[in-house]
């Protein structure tokens, strides 16, 4: 593969071949380059606890999980102001979610292929949490 790259390019340098003939020849060497990409839209999320109950949640839109998010940090915002039983640590945490901008999380998530973004087991008990794109 290296070898074929570089003779592309040598034929380039001597001006055998033009640059549009180069790119031709360099994308043929890998086809599924040319191949759109599948971005990833939804998100599902599994948890099996140490005695072996599974959760799975369904696969859920990004705009969903976005909408359920928004709305639970503002519903956490205005009651923490009202909350007489929150320590200065919990206050802290609510401010500094405050300044998290989740269009941008979910703008860069949306970008990429499908991936694991969590995979945790715990080797001692078997409990596992799995939060993947789609």
């Amino acid at each position: 593969m290296k070898n074929s790259i570089q003779k592309i390019l040598t034929m380039l340098e001597k001006k055998e071949i033009d640059v549009k003939e180069a790119i031709y020849l360099l994308k043929s060497l890998h086809p599924d380059i040319n191949k759109p990409k599948k971005r990833a839209s939804k998100i599902k999320i599994t948890i099996i606890d140490e005695e072996k109950h599974k959760i799975n949640i369904p696969a859920m839109p990004f705009w969903i999980v976005q909408l359920l998010s928004k709305a639970g940090l503002k519903l956490t915002i205005i009651t923490s102001k009202y909350s007489k039983h929150l320590d200065n640590n919990t206050l802290k945490y609510i401010e500094t979610l405050k300044d998290i901008d989740l269009n941008e999380i979910f703008k860069v998530l949306k970008m990429h292929e499908p991936f694991d973004l969590v995979n945790i087991e715990d080797g001692t008990d078997g409990s596992k949490i799995k939060i993947i794109t789609l």
